[in-house]
């Protein structure tokens, strides 16, 4: 048996590719893991403890069944149209990661299309600024699908009160979050979310 290091870690890890985020609640996991290795400040060859090695092994027999998940990619199949399809666009966050996911949408049809994820800061951030980047994930999502798709209706699903407060909000806000909610061209002239 091959020992658990974290240059193993990264190496098998990184074997998943998954350009449409559909395995994200598998991989963002390991994502997590790497970062907590990268905050004990263990070398790349160093043999791991059992407590890293446990959850590795559980780990990677979930990224090992991603083997066989089967999904439809095809979004045209059913007659998709850009005119009567609608996107749903779905962000949320906790202290650990953060993302979005799109789902198309049309008459009793919905499909998960695409997922995006990342973790959270070393740095320590509140959760209602992690939940803001989240938003903003999901409305990079929704402009991109949107190009690709055609789509114009979207829809953002949000459950943090504190974003959607400061997404509407007329006040001047703290850079942090004014970066987040202002394009970089210029002042705001739409909202990311409805």
């Amino acid at each position: 048996m091959v020992d658990v290091t974290k240059r193993e870690i990264l190496r098998q890890s990184s074997k998943i590719f998954d350009p449409l985020g559909i395995l994200s609640p598998v991989t963002v996991k390991a994502k997590i893991l790497m970062q907590s290795l990268w905050k004990r400040n263990f070398g790349w060859d160093e043999r791991l403890p059992e407590d890293v090695t446990t959850q590795w092994t559980t780990l990677s027999t979930d990224l090992k069944d991603t083997k066989s998940v089967e999904f439809t990619r095809l979004l045209n199949n059913d007659g998709l149209s850009p005119q009567t399809a609608r996107l749903h666009i779905f962000t949320d966050a906790s202290k650990q990661a953060y993302g979005a996911c799109a789902y198309i949408v049309q008459g009793k049809h919905s499909q998960l299309v695409m997922a995006k994820n990342r973790v959270a800061l070393l740095k320590v951030i509140t959760l209602p600024r992690l939940e803001l980047m989240g938003a903003v994930v999901g409305a990079k999502l929704a402009k991109h699908m949107s190009n690709i798709l055609g789509i114009t209706e979207i829809t953002f699903w949000c459950d943090s009160q504190i974003v959607l407060s400061w997404l509407y909000s007329s006040k001047i806000q703290k850079p942090f979050i004014a970066n987040r909610i202002t394009p970089p061209t210029g002042p705001r002239k739409y909202s990311p979310f409805p």
